[in-house]
């Protein structure tokens, strides 16, 4: 039996009707905005522990405190430290995989969806430290850095393109890993977007035959032209304009580019292989730190590979101190084969996504 999205969650598809169908137990997760992010709460069953996490759906796997995930004397003996980082914070971190039962739910008492994911492996974090300074197991922190880290990332997104057939790796995902999932009552799927004043709608177990958007339109991920390493997401093609009517590429032309709709970020990055910007800085502003940063006021469209006519969508980044569509800015010696935008949270404002890796598909729809 399959029930209506206009029933299961009339709020997060405001417009994009006609709604689908849903699997009648796909798990709603309603992540809650704070500040520049969103935040499920998650309950940790080994250790009692219970507190909030970024979702991130530009990158993939869990990341907590050691004290959260309660690393014991034995898994850190028996273990191998490990490290990551996120390119976008320059951040990194060390500690050990372990694996954990957890469970998912909203920060909002409203939302009483929950989703529990058992024995998934978790990095438990003993070292953070900032850009510029590797994180170490084992060692007393350097300057800048704290063996009590405080990181609580949640990375429910795309992959990277593997080694031998260039298709995505995903692994550790917690939102393609919970327990209907991995028994086979729901498909691996999930539905993402659009944002309301409550947050960021997460819906769990989609139907893939069964599309929630009124004109979607279908990306396939396999990254034949990709390196090994680059970044999953569906490739089309973005056209940059300023707000005084300046545009990359050059009028009438357009750059091919992936997607990553990333919810970790606030800002958008346009990632290419040059090794100076190829046009529109702006040199009196600085996004995040950068000076090869876009003017306040530029737009990105996106256009599917089949369609230089009508964009899916189109985002504007205006330098606010908060929200969404903060600032732009290049990053450049991008070693992919396609450039990379980044956009950041703003693509939910108006899209939504349906992420179904088994099919090697992502879906797209956008409000007007």
């Amino acid at each position: 039996m399959k029930i209506s999205l206009r029933i299961l969650c009339q709020a997060c598809l405001a417009t994009l009707i006609p709604y689908g169908a849903l699997a009648s137990d796909a798990v709603e997760l309603m992540a809650s905005a704070k500040g520049n992010y969103y935040e499920l709460t998650m309950n940790v069953k080994e250790s009692g522990n219970q507190g909030p996490f970024v979702v991130d759906t530009g990158s993939t796997g869990i990341q907590g405190s050691a004290h959260f995930f309660g690393l014991t004397q034995d898994e850190q003996k028996q273990g191998t430290c490990q490290y990551n980082g996120y390119s976008s914070s320059g951040n990194s971190y060390a500690g050990y995989i372990i694996n954990r039962t957890i469970t998912l739910r909203s920060t909002k008492k409203a939302y009483t969806g929950t989703a529990t994911i058992s024995n998934i492996p978790v990095m438990a974090v003993v070292q953070s430290c900032p850009k510029g300074t590797k994180a170490e197991c084992g060692v007393k922190a350097p300057k800048g850095c704290t063996n009590t880290s405080h990181v609580s990332m949640m990375g429910v997104g795309f992959g990277t393109y593997g080694q031998a057939k260039k298709t995505p790796v995903n692994p550790n995902n917690p939102f393609l890993n919970i327990d209907q999932m991995t028994n086979g009552t729901l498909p691996k799927t999930y539905l993402a977007g659009p944002a309301t004043s409550d947050g960021l709608m997460f819906t769990l177990g989609v139907d893939p035959d069964n599309l929630p958007f009124e004109t979607p339109h279908t990306f396939p991920l396999t990254g034949t032209d990709e390196q090994a390493g680059s970044f999953v997401g569906p490739l089309g093609k973005i056209v940059i304009t300023t707000k005084d009517g300046s545009s990359y590429p050059t009028k009438g032309a357009t750059l091919p580019a992936r997607l990553l709709p990333d919810t970790g970020i606030s800002y958008g990055i346009a990632s290419v292989q040059d090794s100076k910007p190829p046009c529109c800085v702006d040199t009196s502003v600085s996004c995040r730190g950068s000076k090869n940063t876009f003017p306040t006021g530029t737009t990105v469209s996106y256009f599917p590979l089949t369609s230089t006519s009508k964009a899916l969508t189109s985002i504007k980044y205006t330098s606010n101190t908060s929200g969404t569509g903060q600032c732009l800015r290049w990053s450049l010696g991008h070693t992919s084969n396609s450039a990379l935008f980044n956009s950041g949270r703003a693509f939910f404002d108006k899209c939504a996504l349906l992420y179904a890796p088994e099919n090697n598909t992502m879906t797209i729809g956008c409000n007007p």
